[in-house]
């Protein structure tokens, strides 16, 4: 697995993800994983999120994770990608900054 640099060129303010370092097979795949790792997919252009196993009867279920702090599925080309290095973790993210306000 490759390990990539996820970042924005803007600078858009307080409560948002600037960047990112991620595992993935590829930087399509890279530009596709979203800094929080509470949202897990994509379904029908949307970022979604998973319900863990301890949610109940919920759990396994997925829900739309609004209010992300990051671009929307349509404006994922605006992710710059830079293969950092590889990595023998299992995909997903190592760590993210957030601009907390």
């Amino acid at each position: 697995m490759n390990l990539y640099l996820i970042s924005l060129d803007a600078e858009r303010g307080y409560d948002i993800f600037s960047s990112a370092v991620v595992v993935a097979e590829s930087a399509d795949k890279a530009r596709v994983t979203h800094p929080s790792k509470q949202v897990t997919h994509i379904t029908n252009g949307r970022w979604m999120g998973t319900y863990s196993s301890n949610a109940g009867r919920l759990a396994g279920k997925e829900y739309e994770a609004t209010g992300g702090g990051w671009v929307t599925v349509g404006d994922v080309s605006k992710i710059n990608v830079e293969l950092i290095g590889t990595s023998d973790r299992e995909a997903g993210v190592i760590c993210a900054s957030f601009n907390a306000g």
